[in-house]
């Protein structure tokens, strides 16, 4: 990878204990450290997020929504197939949580609402693009 971006405490802290994680420069939202490494850039969450919905600080829409603000030709996401009730929703073991049926419909619901604000208010027009299967591909359209 070119830069690891990271707005979850807990990814953080288990990606921190990889041999490879110091050779690769972050970007890490401010919710996580201040740090000083010249490796890492800090970026303030409170710019990034949606405020008033409860998964605001969804990684992806933070990271578009930063993206947004830097010139960029195209975005293509992996891993951004939403909720299940029965099956992973992570592809680490130790980062899994369980959702019931109603939660996962929830979680996903506000991904959708969280997608078309973001193609409703974004500053740019450039390709977001779902490599592997989504439900939310068509939303980038």
């Amino acid at each position: 990878p070119d830069v690891l971006f990271f707005s979850n405490i807990k990814r953080y802290q288990y990606w921190n204990s990889s041999p490879q994680f110091d050779q690769y420069p972050k970007i890490l939202t401010s919710n996580i450290t201040n740090c000083d490494d010249e490796k890492v850039m800090v970026v303030n969450i409170n710019h990034l997020m949606k405020q008033g919905t409860k998964i605001s600080d969804s990684a992806t829409f933070l990271l578009l929504r930063l993206l947004d603000e830097i010139k960029v030709a195209s975005v293509g996401l992996t891993g951004f197939d939403g909720y299940s009730e029965n099956a992973c929703n992570y592809s680490i073991s130790q980062l899994e949580r369980t959702f019931t049926k109603e939660q996962s419909r929830m979680m996903n619901n506000k991904i959708l609402d969280l997608q078309a604000e973001f193609m409703r208010t974004r500053t740019q027009i450039y390709p977001v693009r779902c490599i592997t299967a989504s439900r939310f591909e068509h939303g980038f359209e």
